[in-house]
């Protein structure tokens, strides 16, 4: 029964207590008028009095895989002295990759300085940082006929990363591979000087060596040359974020490209990792050059929800100006096919997903 007809029905009682009073003025008769008018009159107290020093703080977090249990603690404090007769709240737990939740209803009391700790447990068959939030928190009298209506940010994360699965990766894939011929970034500044990245005017603090004198001579200003900055690898793994039949087929999408990361450092092959972050609304790029660097990327993208857009990943990937498509190579993990030949002209292509392998 909502709160309304609760109102309702002892509004009805009430009426009646009266009529039956009016009929029959018996002593007992107006104590149950009486309990009612107080019953209606309390209600309003906790609803209006309560919560109004809560604190509400979600913990436990860490980081594990698919066959280990997560937990969460949601620790309550009421720092009034007026107690909380009745607070309500929910506890969602959501797979922040796949969209999975569940939510668990809370109905709880609380008296004056009083602590609770509520313990959260569950598991899930898919990869992904599972976000535990408080949502619908309410304080409101021990019937529910009135309820406040409370604003609360608790929220934790407990990552749940993917497993490894047997991938090989195609000859191919290392023969094209050159680690001595560095190729140089068009937009990027470096050190190298045997590639220049353009030509400025001299600043302070510039090195000597980097001062162009015989060009100097002629402009009769001092300038310097800009040096390259050589591209150290030349394979992206591209993960594509914007497509999704499945629960099962995200996790398969990010065992991938955990276990293609994994076999490229165990070559000693540096490479990048591309996807594209729906809630930043841009493509996203970084490095990887060891087992931490891995992790940390899959630490950010295990945050970001898979979905069937319009536009591909590979869409995404060329409509950002400040990513580089400098690579020779583009390892793509995705059960979409969308753009596949676009990217292909500016890099080998190779799908791993329907046709990983």
């Amino acid at each position: 029964m909502t709160s309304k007809k609760k109102l309702i029905a002892l509004i009805v009682l009430g009426l009646l207590a009266a009529v039956n009073f009016l009929i029959m003025p018996y002593y007992y008769a107006g104590i149950v008028l009486l309990s009612i008018i107080a019953l209606i009159g309390f209600s309003f107290v906790p609803a209006h009095g309560c919560g109004k020093k809560l604190k509400i703080k979600v913990s436990g977090g860490g980081n594990g895989t698919k066959a280990k249990p997560y937990e969460f603690f949601v620790r309550i404090k009421n720092e009034s002295i007026v107690p909380v007769l009745s607070l309500n709240l929910s506890v969602i737990t959501e797979n922040m990759v796949t969209g999975e939740f569940q939510k668990e209803d809370i109905i709880t009391t609380l008296g004056p300085k009083g602590k609770k700790e509520i313990w959260i447990r569950g598991s899930t068959q898919y990869a992904g940082s599972i976000r535990a939030y408080v949502d619908n928190v309410s304080v409101s009298d021990p019937m529910g006929i009135h309820q406040k209506a409370l604003e609360f940010e608790a929220d934790g994360n407990y990552d749940v990363f993917p497993q490894p699965v047997g991938v090989e990766l195609s000859s191919d894939v290392f023969s094209c591979y050159n680690m001595e011929s560095y190729r140089y970034s068009q937009k990027k500044k470096g050190n190298d000087p045997g590639e220049v990245h353009g030509i400025r005017e001299y600043q302070r603090g510039d090195s000597p060596k980097t001062i162009h004198w015989k060009l100097s001579s002629k402009l009769g200003s001092v300038v310097v040359r800009e040096l390259g900055f050589p591209v150290e690898n030349d394979i992206m793994i591209m993960l594509d974020c914007n497509h999704l039949d499945s629960y099962e087929e995200a996790d398969k999408k990010l065992n991938l490209f955990m276990s293609l990361s994994q076999e490229l450092l165990s070559k000693g092959l540096f490479h990048s990792a591309g996807w594209f972050n729906h809630k930043e609304n841009r493509f996203e790029k970084c490095d990887i050059r060891d087992d931490d660097e891995l992790l940390s990327a899959l630490s950010r993208i295990i945050k970001n929800r898979m979905v069937t857009s319009e536009e591909s990943t590979i869409a995404r990937f060329f409509v950002e100006d400040d990513i580089e498509k400098e690579h020779s190579q583009y390892l793509y993990v995705s059960y979409d096919n969308r753009d596949v030949e676009r990217l292909m002209t500016y890099g080998r292509v190779r799908i791993y997903g329907q046709n990983e392998g």
